[in-house]
C-alpha cells in the first residue's frame, strides 16, 4: 500500500508579531541576516481529523528550553526553525518562493548527509519563514517553507508502539523500548530495524509529511537493514 501524506498548517498566535516588532525596531532595524527561531507540533489529544498544524508565538523568539517550559509536560515536540525579515514589500514581493524553498530544502538535505539530523532528529522537521512587517501600518507578509523529500517505500505491515509515548517523534525501537537514533551503527545488519515514529496527524490513513523525511534518512543510512516502522 502506497503512503498517503498530509501537509503542516501553520497557527501563528498575534505575540509572534508583536516580538517581531519589538526586535525589528531594536535589534535588527536594518538587519536582514536569517535568525533561529522554535516552533511546536502538539501530538496528545488531537481532535479526529486534525491535520499537523505549528504553533509559533512570542516565545519563538527565545530558546527552546524556555519554549518547551511554557508547554504541559510531554504534550509537544519542539523543532527549530529561521525567519528572514526584509526591510521593504517590494523585496518581500520579488522573492522567488521556489528560490526560498529549494534554499530551505538544501539545508534539511545538509543535515541529513552529514549525520546531524541522526544527532538531533528535529532537524527533519526544520522550517523556514520569510516575512515583511510594515511597522507603519501594522501589517505582517510571511510565507512559510516546510521542505518535503521524497523516497520510494511500500506499507507492508504497521502497528503500534507498546509503552509510552517516546520523548523523541523519530527512535529506533530496541527490546520493545525506543532508543535514540544515534545507536542505529550498533545493530546488526542481518536483523530487521525496527523505528518509531509519533505523528502529529490525527487525518486517517494520511501521515504527517515530515515523514517523508524520516523515511528518506533511513533510505540513506539505513539502507542495509529491513524495516519496520512502528
Amino acid at each position: 500500500m502506497e503512503l498517503k501524506y498530509i501537509n503542516t498548517q501553520s497557527f501563528v498566535d498575534s505575540s509572534f508579531f508583536v516580538k517581531l516588532s519589538q526586535l525589528k525596531l531594536d535589534v535588527l532595524k536594518l538587519d536582514q541576516s536569517s535568525r533561529l527561531i522554535y516552533g511546536y507540533y502538539n501530538y496528545k489529544r488531537l481532535a479526529p481529523g486534525q491535520a499537523p498544524a505549528i504553533n509559533l508565538n512570542d516565545i519563538s523568539f527565545a530558546s527552546d528550553q524556555e519554549l518547551e517550559s511554557q508547554l504541559p509536560a510531554r504534550s509537544a515536540f519542539i523543532v527549530s526553525g529561521e525567519i528572514t525579515n526584509v526591510n521593504t514589500l517590494e523585496e518581500f514581493k520579488s522573492q522567488s518562493k521556489l528560490e526560498f524553498l529549494t534554499r530551505v530544502g538544501g539545508k534539511l538535505i545538509d543535515s541529513i548527509k552529514n549525520k546531524a539530523a541522526l544527532q538531533d532528529p528535529r532537524l527533519l522537521a526544520q522550517f523556514a519563514v520569510f516575512s515583511f512587517a510594515d511597522l507603519k501600518k501594522y501589517k505582517f507578509y510571511y510565507w512559510f517553507a516546510f521542505p518535503a523529500l521524497h523516497s520510494e517505500w511500500q506499507i507492508t505491515s504497521e502497528g503500534p508502539l507498546n509503552g509510552d509515548v517516546p520523548d523523541l517523534q523519530f527512535s529506533l525501537v530496541r527490546d520493545g523500548k525506543p532508543v535514540p537514533l544515534t545507536q542505529l551503527h550498533t545493530i546488526p545488519t542481518d536483523s530487521l530495524l525496527h523505528v518509531a515514529f509519533v505523528d502529529t496527524s490525527a487525518v486517517p490513513d494520511a501521515y504527517s509529511y515530515v515523514l517523508r523525511n524520516f523515511l528518506t534518512m533511513l533510505a540513506i543510512w539505513a539502507r542495509n537493514w529491513p524495516t519496520s516502522v512502528l
